[in-house]
């Protein structure tokens, strides 16, 4: 009779949030967010990010978002900040989830949710009129710009 011991080892991450919410953001621009990532395991491994594929109008999800970097390597208690680009699509609030494979271990789901919106206001008066000012006195008239974007 043999006692045998063994550990079994399970590759872990742990992850900051497994939500990023960039809001609304100018058309035609970027917003950069990071998460950070953790091996909590005793052992080392590698990962990878992709995306779930979902059916999107006129674009492809890695057109609008992107990851960085997309694969990496993590030795035991090494975290690592990984980047979530955000580009905005005219007309679109986008939704998507990206999944980080490890190597031997779980695949992790982060959901990724942007919109767009052009500047748009609002002038509470269009015409201030001043009436006669005599050069050297001072006038003063109020107007109010209300913002009716979502930026």
């Amino acid at each position: 009779m043999i006692e045998l011991i063994g550990e079994l080892c399970f590759p872990n991450l742990t992850f900051e949030t497994q939500n990023l919410n960039f809001g609304s953001i100018l058309c035609e621009t970027t917003k950069k967010m990071n998460i950070k990532i953790q091996n909590v395991s005793e052992m080392s491994f590698s990962y990878q990010w992709n995306f779930l594929e979902e059916e999107m109008d006129n674009f492809s999800i890695n057109e609008v978002f992107d990851i960085l970097p997309l694969s990496g390597y993590l030795q035991p208690g090494e975290s690592e900040n990984v980047e979530f680009i955000y580009n905005s699509v005219a007309n679109h609030k986008v939704k998507a989830i990206a999944v980080c494979h490890v190597e031997g271990g779980p695949d992790y789901e982060v959901t990724l949710e942007g919109d767009q919106s052009l500047i748009a206001y609002k002038i509470s008066s269009n015409l201030l009129e001043f009436g006669e000012v005599r050069f050297c006195d001072w006038v003063q008239k109020e107007f109010y710009i209300e913002n009716t974007g979502k930026v």
